[in-house]
């Protein structure tokens, strides 16, 4: 959800809009300090991506096809970009006529992974994305197939919300997202189904977080 108030340094809310002054020039102080020693970790982290492309143990490039949504902005688009490097990727988003609150998209984007490996839930419009994960699913049951929800810490922070209707449906679709999930993988093994569950947005540690779940699928499958 976009930042309205304009002090949020992600862009994205994250609950700052009733901050005084005072403790907002804190709080961003803090951001700045934590998202400081985040460089070198983000850097080695990189490298890893990397390494791993051009590892010659597992002979997993131009094998792993991965549908995702909302990959024309933001962090959708970072993940895009990085993927196309080593993986066949499609992309579904509103800008290029896909809107997950309409039923014909949602079946066009659930065809499209018919022959996939990997789909990443990535966008969020009011309940549409456990709607994406259940429909999905329903496809690949019983298959040796893998969905990522992004998720929000948000959904289970007792503070997030409070005073604030437009902050707590928020909270409460992605809660509802994260109890379809849990219902799923308690009922089917397969497909599988993990979580990458995002507090602030940083690019480069979330690629990271999610080739982690990607490689350790691709592991399972394409050991040669």
């Amino acid at each position: 959800m976009a930042c309205a108030c304009k002090r949020s340094p992600t862009g994205r809310c994250i609950g700052w809009h009733n901050l005084s002054e005072e403790d907002y020039q804190i709080k961003l102080a803090e951001w700045h300090k934590k998202n400081k020693t985040k460089e070198e970790k983000e850097k080695s982290q990189l490298k890893e991506v990397l390494d791993y492309a051009m590892n010659d143990d597992i002979d997993i490039l131009s094998k792993l096809k991965i549908v995702m949504t909302g990959h024309t902005k933001g962090l959708g688009q970072f993940l895009y970009n990085e993927w196309q490097k080593i993986y066949d990727v499609s992309g579904f988003s509103r800008s290029t006529g896909y809107d997950i609150r309409s039923p014909a998209s949602r079946k066009e984007i659930v065809g499209e992974c018919a022959d996939a490996d990997v789909f990443v839930n990535l966008v969020h419009n009011y309940y549409h994305q456990s709607d994406l994960l259940l429909e999905v699913h329903k496809l690949w049951q019983g298959q040796s197939k893998l969905i990522i929800n992004v998720g929000s810490k948000a959904a289970n922070d007792p503070e997030f919300g409070k005073e604030n209707y437009q902050l707590l449906e928020y909270k409460t679709q992605k809660k509802n997202l994260l109890v379809l999930q849990d219902n799923l993988t308690k009922s089917f093994e397969l497909p599988q189904v993990r979580l990458h569950e995002i507090e602030e947005i940083n690019f480069q540690a979330d690629l990271h977080t999610l080739n982690t779940i990607i490689k350790t699928y691709e592991r399972q499958i394409f050991k040669k």
